[in-house]
């Protein structure tokens, strides 16, 4: 990070007047690998033309971890308020700051403390928020089916074996509803969007709009990085096609095309998932599911979140 006593330049497009908004993508962990950076960053210059800052991940976060330890659950020395913006703007006007950590509720090893999935996330939550007290904040989570966001977060960490990983929670107890709840409890002034991951080949546009603050119909040159794995050279090749010759199409019909091109040039071996975890079985990762359903729909109800759904 460059000098802190450098002073950041909150200014807001052309009137140059309200400080940046502060977007904190939330992870959470094992579901877009940095994805949702990396696609906006492929616009980074015409972004930063808007006053949306999109930093390499290895340019920050390391120093955001410093400050924020050393800030606890308070807001940053201005040194470090200033410090942080000028290394995000470099000077440039501002009016959004994306940060992302997959880390930021809590690392995988320590999933569960005393039975209870993502037990910090209200104190982690209410501590980014608290980081920068004159600039709005707004959080961004994408969750995901806990059987296979469990099997990931235990295979990524070597330190603790399964009984001692669990700390006896029971996996089909676990609800992202739960985590959801405490995190607008502690932040009820904070705007909080929320999309499942295995949505998010679909969505995506929806997404980068969603953070960037700009129009659902804005030409993101990474709007497909999500569904291009997945599908065949003939499929994508369709989709890109499609949607070129077809500019002014509605969510409802893009929606419906990528379906379809998805049913037809899937590549399966792109979709599937082995979890391998002690005394899971089929039926148990099955019950996994139907409740993660259950309580996707549990949130999309919830007051105060705005859930992209297709």
């Amino acid at each position: 990070m460059p000098d802190p006593a450098a002073k950041a330049q909150q200014q807001s497009g052309p009137d140059h007047g309200t400080p940046p908004t502060m977007v904190f993508h939330l992870g959470a962990a094992f579901t877009d690998a940095d994805a949702l950076t990396w696609s906006l960053r492929r616009d980074a210059a015409a972004l930063v033309d808007q006053g949306i800052h999109v930093r390499r991940p290895a340019s920050y976060r390391a120093d955001l971890a410093r400050v924020i330890e050393r800030a606890g659950a308070g807001p940053l020395m201005p040194e470090d308020q200033d410090g942080l913006i000028a290394h995000m703007t470099r000077g440039r006007p501002a009016r959004r700051i994306f940060f992302s950590d997959p880390c930021f509720l809590g690392r995988p090893a320590w999933l569960f403390q005393k039975g209870t999935f993502y037990p910090n996330a209200a104190e982690k939550a209410r501590g980014l928020a608290n980081l920068f007290p004159e600039h709005e904040s707004e959080f961004f989570l994408a969750i995901s089916n806990p059987a296979l966001f469990i099997a990931h977060a235990f295979h990524a960490q070597k330190k603790k074996g399964w009984e001692k990983f669990l700390a006896g929670a029971d996996p089909l107890s676990v609800r992202w509803s739960e985590v959801i709840g405490r995190i607008r409890a502690a932040c009820p002034e904070v705007p909080l969007t929320v999309w499942c991951h295995e949505d998010a080949p679909v969505i995506w546009p929806d997404v980068l709009a969603a953070v960037t603050g700009l129009g659902a119909d804005h030409p993101f040159t990474g709007a497909l990085d999500m569904i291009r794995p997945l599908l065949s050279e003939r499929g994508v090749k369709i989709l890109e096609t499609f949607l070129a010759r077809h500019p002014e199409i509605t969510r409802r019909q893009r929606l419906r095309v990528m379906y379809r091109i998805l049913e037809k040039h899937v590549l399966e071996e792109a979709t599937e998932e082995e979890i391998d975890l002690p005394g899971w079985s089929l039926d148990h990762i099955a019950r996994m599911s139907e409740i993660y359903e259950e309580d996707t729909a549990r949130i999309m109800e919830m007051p105060g979140v705005h859930f992209i759904a297709p």
